[in-house]
């Protein structure tokens, strides 16, 4: 449960960040679209390719996003996947840098970057929600379109 939780707020730290390029024209146009992710690195830890980690997030203007995350054994603890789905909004500072706020219950900050069709999230998950527990976690995470 935890873990389905934390890859939650994972997915939409990273949607709203999609989303806040999106309403701000990006650094190369605007992200408003649907997204694929391509790899998910918590802290030091190794990416989890498409083989663990699969999910899809859509932004659309103003500033809203729509995501979806299945984490897959040995990624999550038990025999069986475990999805998220959150939905949220986000504030996009100039120039590379993000705030999303979950649910109205904390905000994360982060940076984005965005190449042609990929998207490059990097996010910084409050303590207790992901990765050791008592530290903040590094969400590392790349979409594309």
């Amino acid at each position: 449960m935890r873990s389905a939780r934390a890859g939650g707020l994972i997915v939409a730290t990273v949607v709203a960040a999609a989303v806040a390029c999106s309403d701000s024209g990006g650094p190369s146009g605007g992200l408003t679209g649907s997204y694929v992710l391509d790899t998910l690195r918590v802290d030091a830890n190794p990416a989890l390719d498409t083989s663990l980690a699969t999910g899809t997030l859509v932004f659309s203007a103003p500033a809203s996003f729509v995501v979806g995350l299945t984490l897959k054994p040995p990624a999550v603890p038990g025999p069986g996947d475990s999805t998220i789905a959150l939905s949220g909004t986000y504030t996009l500072v100039p120039t590379d840098s993000i705030y999303l706020n979950v649910g109205g219950f904390f905000t994360i900050p982060g940076t984005y970057a965005e190449a042609g069709n990929q998207l490059v999230l990097d996010i910084l998950v409050p303590a207790g929600l992901i990765g050791s527990g008592t530290n903040p976690a590094s969400v590392y995470m790349v979409w594309h379109k």
